[in-house]
């Protein structure tokens, strides 16, 4: 039994990585980054989920966690995280709530892919807002088109045109 549990989530080029003392809340953590994707095991310290390598969780006791029970409750600050990390809303840092020992290297944030300000062309393309804001296209495609906004042939718009639809997504995201 470890002294702590520490779980690295990744999805994309997002990284979460989360302590705990009870192997019974990290088992609770997994189970709610997973949701209902069942998990393909790597080794006996990595699991996939969501399509193959789309979410990977890593920890050195990952066995043990998977084979606990796992009834505890998570606070809603970490609820809270896990919900930004898988649905787009994730800022890019890592989250480590305890000080890791000296003889543990720490991590640092992975970097959201670079960002073009307009096409070749001069127009901006969805693409490009979301890179800026870091938040997910399919999501931001969806969240237009309930909207109203409806799009002939590409997600492309003027200068002008991009920083209105820009300003409806920041105001969409924020619900």
């Amino acid at each position: 039994m470890a002294d702590f549990y520490r779980i690295t989530c990744t999805l994309g080029w997002r990284l979460y990585v989360e302590r705990f003392r009870s192997v019974d809340v990290s088992r609770v953590f997994v189970e709610k980054v997973l949701g209902k994707d069942k998990p393909k095991w790597m080794s006996k310290s990595k699991i996939v989920a969501k399509g193959g390598n789309a979410l990977v969780i890593e920890c050195n006791e990952l066995e043990e966690i998977m084979e606990s029970i796992g009834k505890a409750i998570l606070p809603d600050d970490i609820l809270a995280k896990i919900q930004k990390f898988l649905y787009g809303q994730w800022d890019g840092a890592t989250v480590d709530d305890a000080t890791p020992p000296k003889s543990e290297a720490t991590t640092t944030p992975r970097k959201a892919p670079t960002m073009r300000d307009a096409s070749a062309d001069g127009d901006v393309t969805l693409g490009d807002i979301c890179r800026r804001h870091r938040w997910d296209e399919r999501r931001a495609r969806r969240m237009l088109r309930t909207s109203g906004a409806k799009r002939e042939g590409r997600w492309r718009w003027t200068n002008d045109e991009a920083k209105a639809v820009e300003a409806q997504l920041r105001d969409l995201f924020e619900k």
